[in-house]
């Protein structure tokens, strides 16, 4: 019996590991600041909760009046302090092939892709605005040592995301496509929760899926909505 203990600690240090491969994902870091994409910022505010950091929607528009979606390419938008103007022109493309084959396969669960705008059509503009790779080989010390946890958890008190973790922020908009009315809006940033394994951008691609798959739930959402209140309206 005593010689089997010995292989315990590093048992547990192997089922940590699958189960936080297994659990890999990401968190709102709540530090997102405009890039100038958007242009007009006054009508977002706090999204609160489950939302993105910066969040608005038009609660007067009819969405279900649109079974469209023009996804425009995904914009490459620079400011002065972000890190994604040292990126090679490989990884900007594979994060913005990444971000918009995830929208798109969201996307088309519900709603008719097309090129050209058109009567019952969203038009969908996106932009990655800050992209950090993780640092795999040092977010796996700090996963794993305890005084790495420490620092690592300092740092997400003072920057919203963990040591060595990747991240990234993105901006987007809803239009109507023919009058270019905007009917929602967000600006969020994600990062990684200290997953030791993985590669330099699965933070960042696991944020863009959570991206595609929250805009569409959105759109449903706001869909289903609607309909509620037109059937409350038939009952009275």
């Amino acid at each position: 019996m005593k010689k089997s203990s010995k292989f315990i600690p590093a048992l547990l240090l192997i089922a940590a590991l699958v189960f936080q491969l297994g659990c890999a994902s990401t968190s709102s870091t709540g530090k997102s600041k405009p890039s100038g994409f958007l242009g007009d910022y006054s009508l977002l505010s706090a999204g609160g909760d489950g939302r993105a950091n910066l969040l608005y929607i038009d609660e007067s528009a009819q969405f279900s009046q649109y079974d469209k979606v023009l996804l425009e390419p995904v914009t490459v938008w620079r400011t002065s302090d972000a890190n994604l103007n040292d990126l090679e022109a490989a990884e900007l493309k594979q994060l913005t092939d990444h971000l918009y084959t995830s929208v798109h396969k969201e996307l088309s669960k519900k709603y008719e892709m097309v090129q050209v705008a058109g009567p019952g059509t969203l038009r969908v503009r996106l932009a990655l605005t800050e992209a950090v790779g993780a640092n795999v080989a040092m977010n796996t010390v700090s996963s794993i040592i305890p005084i790495g946890l420490i620092g690592s958890s300092a740092k997400k008190m003072a920057t919203g995301s963990h040591a060595f973790v990747g991240k990234a922020s993105v901006e987007g908009e809803v239009l109507d496509s023919i009058t270019n009315v905007r009917l929602l809006a967000a600006v969020d940033e994600r990062a990684g929760r200290k997953d030791p394994i993985g590669g330099k951008w699965s933070d960042a691609n696991a944020a863009f899926d959570y991206w595609a798959e929250k805009l569409a739930s959105r759109l449903n959402g706001l869909v289903r909505a609607e309909g509620m209140k037109q059937s409350l309206k038939e009952i009275e």
